[in-house]
């Protein structure tokens, strides 16, 4: 590589940049850099940041890689806002049984899709992607010292309904005692949900856990499928 060559490569600043406009075109909003790693002898070929929503939360992000100097490029973002369509139905459903509940769910981690997909596309060409790549799961916490006093026909009910929704999932009932629940759940005195972290497990009795499918890491999208 000469003189000139190595002049041309952009800088690090530079490449930021570049990963934040191709987001800002593609979707048309403004988005901030939470963390970048960048290029190196143990991370050749690519760049990966976590990004999110310009005045959104930075705990809330989602990731997008860069490659080959930009060539190609995937993103999380259209999964960072189709998990909440997943969030109102899977809520919905426990609502129906859990009444007194908190609910926390979502996508198990923060996958990237293919770049055609955007904000404009076939929910259910996504919901189809979704039920080979990625897990769906609930927490449900309730006020509960034993695992007796969680029905097992209510508890099948919710599976079912999960289950009919989403190919790969997982769902657990967490119990608590009644003024740990009150005080660590309801209130979250850490800002647990908002800090993107666990709630205190400060008073929990018991879990009860289910979970269905198998991710396929053989499926590849194909377009129009």
């Amino acid at each position: 590589m000469d003189k000139e060559e190595i002049q041309a490569q952009p800088t690090r600043e530079e490449v930021k940049q570049e990963m934040l406009d191709h987001l800002q075109e593609k979707y048309g909003e403004e988005f901030e850099c939470q963390s970048i790693e960048y290029k190196s002898w143990s991370q050749s070929g690519y760049e990966h940041m976590f990004a999110y929503p310009k005045d959104g939360n930075p705990k809330n992000n989602f990731a997008i890689y860069r490659y080959d100097e930009g060539e190609r490029y995937e993103d999380g973002y259209v999964g960072f806002v189709m998990e909440k369509v997943y969030q109102e139905k899977i809520e919905a459903i426990v609502k129906e049984y859990f009444p007194t509940s908190v609910v926390r769910s979502g996508f198990a981690k923060r996958y990237t899709y293919p770049d055609s997909f955007d904000l404009n596309m076939d929910f259910e060409v996504f919901e189809r992607y979704v039920d080979k790549k990625n897990r769906v799961v609930a927490s449900i916490y309730i006020a509960a010292q034993k695992k007796e006093e969680v029905s097992n026909e209510v508890l099948a009910s919710v599976e079912k309904k999960m289950k009919g929704m989403v190919a790969i999932g997982s769902l657990s009932v967490v119990g608590f005692m009644p003024e740990e629940f009150e005080e660590y759940i309801i209130n979250d005195p850490f800002n647990s949900i908002e800090e993107h972290t666990s709630f205190s497990n400060t008073g929990e009795m018991f879990s009860i856990d289910r979970s269905w499918g198998e991710i396929d890491f053989d499926y590849e999208y194909k377009e129009g499928e």
